[in-house]
């Protein structure tokens, strides 16, 4: 698989195994929704409100159903209608108190974290939905698994720290009410002690005295108790017997004789009793009042009633640590009394409920006489929402851990897939499905021991084509690779092992099949490649050459079987296209020949050994040297090898490339270094491998220029085997000789070149080659051929080269024509710099 498919199902894989667990978040949080409602009903604050386990529930339901329409553009559009309908249903919702329940839950800051974290794992899963086609079983089961189990074991301890935090805030609702209760029973408890002792003190005694005691015990007694507003003595008939200025007018303004407060007065015993007065418990100074019967000795009877402001029966600071819960006791389901002295009576439970919506009911007896419901409701959720931010953390590591478990699993999964794709790669071709070449290589050793028969080796090495490849392009280079390697399954069906060796390249190797048959398979297979290709519509003809190599020896060689095949494949394709050859020992001379010009070739230029010869071009009107073609030379140990000789190893093995580099540095390091060159133009043979190169014109231009050389003192000559590639080379050629730099067509006329193009040749000079002087010099064909093209060039106002002159006779004839130039033995052999250098300091002397 390529690195992009590879890719695309990674993002895929990741998005699928993402979209699950947000389905599988929903789907845990509405159990626990449900599992609360079930085991804690009770709770001051639900952490997963009703509302939050349904539309979690509904959800998880609607992911896990979602299909994605096609085309995009109907999704986005369907989740932009579905966006729309979303948001006018909470604005109705709203305005209607449909949804009031969802709204609500706004203010539960638990509820509020599911809300927020919900909705951005819903965007989520809709954006992967509209990205990636993923589903609920879209991903593996082991993965799913422990996704499962890492979200309920977060999202358990978060419910469950929470639920901690909300009992302990319950806990602390139900102190205050029980604290209330014993606040209230104390103070009620001290004020009645208070009173009956002040009844113990009066029973009894004169009537005078009796009415000076309590005179100065009220004085007391309002002093001691700061709950008490006023005191008032009164007779059997509720008449005003003494009182203090707050009772007087808490008289007369009707308090205590409203008939139910009158018939409760006279009833007064023996005992202390207590009652909250009704019509007072919405003004600032709610009353209860406290009162009892006093007995004089002369048998008269007085009422005495505290009145108490029950706003100050309890002592704030008690209760202080405990100012997030406002707390009402419900004195009758018409009223209810607020305990902080600040806050004011309510008349109905419904009321506050508008106001708080949490809160807790605890049952308190006052005095073992009545019990009453105490509220606790929650006012300040700061601690709630404190805690609430802090276990949402919880939820976040848990969903980190569980992407990052996601993540990692899915590069598990993509390296186990890359891992499988590999081996296959590392023995099967993408392109054609045969063996690899080191598979190849293998696989033939593995059964070189177990074969004890003759084995054959057949190397096939496709003709010309990189000049296909690259004229059709890589695509249809492919297909036509893939179409011969078919041919060739098809073909060899003996074959034991088939494998693509080089990019043109392919081995067949057989077992146990005698040298005619291996043959005889051979020239079937050159046959079969020989046909044409069709190519959508494009018709290609290709050939091959075919090396073959046998052994019937024991524990073979491979790696010398395969080279052995190969050496006999280029003796093939030194013979021509579709050709075969079977190798034998002789052949081998020559491979090692090829094998150690390579390696000195590669000593000489790591050592600069190369040296550079210059052969003068004279103008032969003015006899005059006007230019030189520089030309490698290699001396080995003494002896020159001819160019003939290792320049054909080198194209060959890539060396090329710095021989050209090497002659080219130093040419135009002589050129810089010496102003006779520079009077003349100094030729460079460029190899079609360093016209393929990357920014080949850009780094000439640059050697020149650094080096402060006229492009004009610079030719630049190329083989017309060059011209085979116009299409790429032409414009290249153009380029050069916009910079001013000369261009020249070396070996005219004994390549691809026709004279109907030579007017369209990206060149200023035209070098003719050898072959047209050959017996040019007497009247003839020849010397009609030669003419002819010379006076061609002349039309076109091209410079003419006329290469390998060497007689007299020849270089009569050239003198004819106008302008012409010469360059051949007559004048000088190819010769050091020196010898040249000495020639131009002859000529300008």
């Amino acid at each position: 698989m390529s690195i992009l498919p590879m890719r695309s199902y990674t993002h895929s894989a990741f998005a699928a195994s993402l979209f699950t667990g947000i389905i599988q978040f929903f789907a845990i949080i509405s159990v626990l929704g449900m599992a609360e409602r079930l085991l804690n009903p009770a709770a001051l604050v639900a952490v997963i409100p009703l509302s939050s386990t349904l539309l979690s529930f509904f959800t998880a339901v609607f992911l896990a159903l979602l299909r994605r329409p096609t085309p995009r553009w109907l999704w986005a559009l369907w989740l932009g209608a579905a966006l729309l309908v979303f948001s006018i249903a909470l604005w109705l919702s709203a305005d209607n108190r449909i949804g009031a329940q969802v709204f609500a839950d706004l203010y539960n800051p638990f509820a509020l974290t599911l809300y927020v974290i919900g909705t951005l794992l819903l965007l989520l899963a809709m954006v992967l939905k509209t990205r990636f086609s993923v589903g609920f079983a879209a991903t593996p089961c082991t993965p799913q698994l422990v996704t499962l189990v890492s979200l309920c074991i977060g999202l358990i301890v978060w419910h469950t720290a929470s639920t901690k935090d909300v009992k302990h805030e319950q806990q602390n609702a139900n102190n205050k009410s029980l604290l209330i209760g014993a606040l209230l029973n104390k103070s009620l408890e001290d004020h009645t002690d208070a009173l009956r002792r002040l009844k113990n003190r009066a029973e009894g005694i004169p009537e005078d005295a009796v009415l000076a005691m309590l005179a100065a015990d009220f004085t007391y007694y309002s002093k001691d108790f700061e709950a008490i507003e006023g005191m008032i003595l009164l007779d059997d008939a509720l008449n005003v017997v003494k009182g203090d200025d707050f009772s007087l007018n808490f008289h007369q303004g009707g308090y205590l004789s409203t008939p139910g407060v009158s018939a409760w007065l006279k009833n007064t015993d023996q005992h202390v009793k207590f009652a909250a007065n009704a019509n007072t418990l919405r003004s600032a100074v709610p009353v209860l009042m406290i009162t009892t019967k006093i007995n004089s000795a002369a048998g008269s009877s007085y009422i005495v009633v505290a009145l108490l402001n029950m706003n100050m029966l309890i002592e704030k600071r008690y209760v202080a640590h405990l100012s997030a819960y406002e707390t009402y006791v419900e004195l009758t389901p018409d009223m209810l009394y607020a305990t902080n002295g600040e806050g004011e009576n309510i008349t109905s439970l419904e009321a506050l409920l508008a106001t708080y919506r949490y809160y807790t009911i605890e049952k308190v007896p006052i005095q073992d006489l009545v019990t009453h419901n105490v509220y606790s409701f929650l006012r300040n959720q700061n601690a709630l929402q404190k805690h609430a931010v802090i276990n949402q953390f919880i939820i976040w590591l848990s969903l980190l851990f569980t992407y990052i478990f996601i993540l990692v699993s899915t590069k598990t999964q993509l390296l186990s897939r890359q891992s499988r794709q590999l081996q296959t790669l590392a023995n099967v071709d993408e392109l054609t499905g045969l063996l690899r070449r080191d598979a190849l290589h293998r696989q033939l050793l593995s059964r070189a021991a177990h074969v004890h028969g003759s084995t054959g080796i057949v190397f096939v090495n496709l003709d010309g084509f990189s000049a296909v490849n690259n004229s059709l392009g890589h695509g249809l280079g492919d297909a036509l690779l893939a179409q011969i390697a078919w041919r060739i399954e098809q073909h060899c069906t003996n074959a034991t092992f088939i494998a693509r060796y080089g990019n043109d390249e392919f081995v067949v190797y057989y077992e146990n099949l005698s040298k005619a048959t291996i043959e005889q398979q051979a020239q079937g297979l050159l046959t079969q490649i020989a046909e044409v290709y069709l190519l959508g519509e494009i018709n290609i003809h290709l050939t091959a050459s075919i090396g073959i190599a046998l052994q019937d020896e024991p524990h073979q060689n491979i790696k010398l079987l395969i080279q052995q095949a190969q050496i006999a494949m280029g003796q093939a394709k030194r013979h021509g296209a579709n050709q075969l050859c079977f190798y034998h020992n002789a052949m081998d001379e020559q491979y090692q020949q090829i094998v150690w010009i390579r390696g000195e070739l590669q000593k000489a230029l790591k050592r600069q050994a190369l040296q550079v010869y210059y052969q003068p071009v004279y103008c032969i009107a003015s006899n005059t040297i006007v230019g030189a073609e520089s030309l490698v030379r290699w001396q080995h140990n003494g002896e020159f090898i001819s160019p003939a000789v290792f320049i054909p190893v080198a194209e060959q093995t890539g060396q090329i490339l710095q021989v050209g580099d090497a002659v080219c540095e130093k040419v135009l390091s002589d050129i810089a270094q010496n102003p006779a060159l520079q009077a003349i133009s100094i030729a460079i043979n460029f190899s079609p491998q360093q016209f393929q190169q990357q920014r080949f014109l850009e780094k000439l231009t640059e050697q020149v220029t650094r080096r402060n050389i006229q492009p004009a003192q610079l030719t630049v000559e190329v083989t017309e085997t060059v011209m085979t590639e116009r299409t790429r080379i032409d414009p290249i050629l153009r380029a050069l000789i916009a910079e001013g730099f000369n261009v020249a067509i070396d070996d005219f006329g004994t390549g691809y070149s026709s004279l109907s193009y030579l007017s369209k040749q990206p060149a200023n000079i035209i070098k003719i080659d050898r072959a047209f002087t050959l017996d040019a010099e007497q009247p003839g064909q020849e010397q009609g051929l030669l003419s002819s093209v010379i006076n061609m060039c002349s039309e076109l106002d091209k410079t003419i080269v006329v290469e390998g002159v060497e007689t007299q006779a020849m270089l009569t004839y050239l003198r004819r024509f106008n302008n012409i130039r010469v360059q051949g033995y007559i004048y000088a052999a190819p010769m050091p710099l020196a010898e040249l250098l000495v020639l131009l300091r002859q000529q300008a002397g």
